[in-house]
C-alpha cells in the first residue's frame, strides 16, 4: 500500500510541476499538495472534499478560492483571496419628469437577516425573506466562482477530462451568500423633498455546471449577465442554477433549475430556444448549503419516467446513434439525494430522455467539466464548497475510509 502511494505522489509530480514552479513561497512537500484537499485520482474519477488543494482545477475570470483564513496557508495558489473583495459598485442611476425625481443605488447588503432594514412592507417586489452572509456555516476553502461585485465572470474547469456517454455521476455542495440591495428613492423635484423609499435585497445571476468540447477546453469562458457563464459556450450542455428573473429568458420569477443545450455546433443560451426542460422553482440563494447531484445512465432507466418533462427543444436529441450510443436517462437531484444508483427513495427535480451523443460531440466520448456564474447590476458569492465526479455510475458512492490526517478530512478511494 505504501509503494502504491508513493507512485501516486510521483506521478502528481509531473502533472503539477508546471503550476508549482510559479509558487514565490519556499519549496513544499509535494505529496502534501496531492493529498491535501485532492484526495485520490483514478481514471476520471476524482474528490474534493474541500478546496484547500486545487491541483487539477484550472480558473478563468474572476473565478479563484477563498476561505477566512487571509491565506498564509493557500500562499502557493495565486488566485487564492482575489474572489473575496467588494470593492466595485455600479454608479447610481437618477431620473426625472415633471414632479418627481428618482434615484436607485444598489450596494452590498451589510445586515443580516434580523437588523436589516429592508421591511415587507417597504421592500420591491423580489425582495429575499431569507439570505446569508460569507462562512457563517463555516470557514472552508471553496472555490468563489464570482465575488460580490457587478459584471463579473468566472468558470473552473477540471483539467482532464471525463468520460460521459457511457454513464457518470457527479455531487457538488454549493453555497449562495452576500448579495447585493437596490434601493430607489423618490423625492419631489421642486422642494426635495422624501416622497418615499422602497429597497429589495437580490442577488443576481447565478451559476451553472457545465459539459462541454469547445476546442477552448479549460480556458472556456462564456458571457456575463444573464448568461451566467455558459451562455455561448458551444458544443455544451448546462445545468443551471438561475437566481434572477430575466423575462426576455422565458425565466420563472423566482429561483429555479434547468438544463440548457443546443448541440454540437450552437453557442448554449440561456433562454428558451436552449431549454430542454420543464424549469422548476427551487429555492437556491437563501445563504444555506446545498446539494446537487446529477446522474446519467445510458439507457431509459424505467424507475424515473413518471418524473420525465420535456419540451420541443429536446425532440432532436431523443435519438440513437449507435451501439453504445443510445438515448439515457438524465436526472437531478437537489438536497433530497439517492444513496447510489439503486436507491429509489429521493425523487429528482428535473428528468429528462436523452442521448449525451447528440447534444455532445466528443472525442473518445470525454468532456471537459466545471461550474461558470456571473453577476450583472446585482450580484452575489457563488461558492462550490465541495465536488466529486465518477465515470461509473454504478459503482459511484465511492467506498471511502478515513485513512489520513493532513489537518482536514482526507479520505481513500478504492478503485473497482
Amino acid at each position: 500500500m505504501r509503494f502504491f502511494f508513493i507512485l501516486l505522489a510521483m506521478a502528481a509530480r509531473v502533472r503539477t510541476s508546471r503550476k508549482l514552479s510559479a509558487l514565490r513561497s519556499p519549496p513544499y512537500c509535494l505529496p502534501c499538495f496531492l493529498f491535501v484537499g485532492l484526495l485520490f485520482v483514478v481514471g476520471g474519477d476524482f474528490i474534493y472534499d474541500d478546496f484547500e488543494s486545487t491541483i487539477g482545477i484550472d480558473f478563468n475570470g474572476a473565478a479563484s478560492t477563498s476561505s477566512c483564513d487571509e491565506g498564509k496557508r493557500l500562499a502557493y495558489q495565486t488566485q487564492h483571496g482575489s474572489a473575496d473583495q467588494n470593492i466595485e459598485i455600479p454608479p447610481s442611476t437618477s431620473e426625472e419628469d415633471t414632479n418627481q425625481a428618482k434615484f436607485q443605488e444598489v450596494v452590498m447588503d451589510d445586515k443580516t437577516v434580523k437588523t436589516s432594514t429592508v421591511a415587507k412592507e417597504t421592500s420591491i417586489l423580489g425582495h429575499r425573506e431569507t439570505w446569508g452572509k460569507s462562512f457563517y456555516t463555516g470557514c472552508r476553502v471553496r472555490l468563489r466562482l464570482t465575488p460580490s461585485e457587478p459584471g463579473k465572470v468566472g468558470s473552473v474547469w477540471h483539467a482532464r477530462p471525463v468520460a460521459v456517454y457511457l454513464g457518470f455521476e457527479t455531487k457538488f455542495k454549493f453555497q449562495i451568500v452576500d448579495p447585493s440591495r437596490t434601493c430607489t428613492l423618490v423625492k419631489d423635484r421642486q422642494f426635495s423633498t422624501q416622497h418615499h423609499q422602497s429597497c429589495m435585497i437580490h442577488g443576481g445571476d447565478g451559476f451553472a455546471f457545465v459539459l462541454h468540447g469547445n476546442p477552448d477546453r479549460t480556458r472556456t469562458l462564456g458571457n456575463p449577465g444573464m448568461d451566467m457563464g455558459y451562455g455561448g459556450i458551444v458544443n455544451s450542455i448546462a445545468f443551471e442554477f438561475d437566481t434572477w428573473w430575466n423575462p426576455v429568458n422565458g425565466d420563472l420569477f423566482d429561483d429555479h433549475v434547468s438544463i440548457q443545450a443546443r448541440g454540437p455546433k450552437l453557442g448554449n443560451h440561456p433562454g428558451e430556444i436552449a431549454r430542454l426542460v420543464i424549469a422548476k422553482n427551487i429555492s437556491l440563494a437563501d445563504g444555506k448549503e446545498h446539494v446537487a447531484k446529477i446522474v446519467y445512465f445510458p439507457y431509459i432507466n424505467y424507475d424515473y419516467a413518471e418524473y420525465f418533462t420535456a419540451v420541443d427543444n429536446l425532440r432532436e436529441f431523443i435519438l440513437d446513434n449507435e451501439e453504445n450510443r443510445r438515448v439515457g436517462t438524465l436526472l437531478l437531484f437537489l438536497d433530497d439525494i439517492p444513496d447510489n444508483s439503486t436507491d429509489l427513495r429521493a425523487k429528482p427535480v428535473l428528468a429528462i430522455p436523452i442521448n449525451l451523443s447528440a447534444v455532445l460531440e466528443l472525442r473518445e466520448g470525454t468532456a471537459w467539466a466545471g461550474f461558470t456564474a456571473s453577476t450583472g447590476r446585482q450580484f452575489q458569492k457563488h461558492d462550490i464548497i465541495s465536488w466529486q465526479f465518477c465515470e461509473d455510475y454504478k459503482q459511484c458512492g465511492f467506498n471511502l475510509k478515513n485513512t489520513f490526517d493532513y489537518h482536514q478530512t482526507d479520505m481513500e478511494y478504492h478503485h473497482r
